[in-house]
């Protein structure tokens, strides 16, 4: 499977669309060009970053350009109440070079993460439609 990255607007806090190309004889439910795969990313602080957390806006800034530099883009951050400290809406290219992001963050000491891999309501609604 090939994937073909082509900057144009799609939506609010969306840069870049992707086309896949199946192998021949394959099929797909998604045809034509598409946002680049959504994640949403639930973060805690952890002891480390609860210590500093002043420096977290400066820390989610430093992150940003990290994860610009592997194609990934943190669309909007929420701080929260609850169960979670941060909420980050994340687009990927694909699952690895989201992980590989992700790593990186983590490996950093400040937060655990949990991801849930999203999808937009155009395609929630071919998924469901194709049952």
């Amino acid at each position: 499977m090939s994937v073909r990255f082509d900057p144009v607007a799609t939506a609010p806090g969306s840069d870049f669309v992707f086309t896949q190309s199946l192998p021949a004889g394959g099929t797909d439910i998604f045809k034509g060009e598409h946002p680049m795969p959504s994640y949403i990313a639930l973060l805690n602080w952890t002891q480390q970053g609860s210590a500093s957390v002043k420096e977290s806006p400066s820390r989610l800034d430093a992150g940003r350009k990290a994860f610009k530099k592997l194609g990934v883009k943190i669309t909007d951050t929420y701080l929260t109440m609850g169960r979670y400290d941060l909420v980050c809406i994340i687009e990927a290219p694909d699952d690895a070079t989201f992980a590989r992001a992700i790593l990186s963050l983590a490996s950093q000491g400040n937060v655990r993460t949990e991801t849930l891999k999203a999808f937009s309501e155009a395609e929630y609604r071919k998924i469901v439609g194709s049952l």
